[in-house]
């Protein structure tokens, strides 16, 4: 865990995103040491300018809540459905 020089602990974690939409995601990020899940998303969709919607989340090839606090090291997987017909 690192900090900065407020004192607050930023971590680093692994991203990685699978879908159709092409969207622009860091291989990693660095982030407050009590972001969620959904802070990361919240994050994507702000870097992207677009909401990204009906994803399967997995944190160290789990299947995750958007609400799970993440550690230091995490691997976080984003799927987004593809569909068809």
């Amino acid at each position: 865990m690192h900090f900065d020089w407020n004192g607050v602990s930023i971590m680093k974690v692994r991203l990685k995103f699978i879908g159709v939409v092409d969207i622009e995601v860091p291989s990693e990020l660095r982030i407050d040491g009590d972001a969620s899940v959904l802070e990361v998303i919240e994050y994507l969709e702000n870097l992207n300018s677009m909401e990204i919607d009906g994803l399967t989340v997995l944190v160290n090839k789990e299947k995750s809540s958007l609400e799970r606090t993440l550690k230091e090291g995490d691997e976080i997987l984003l799927l987004q459905p593809i569909g068809g017909g």
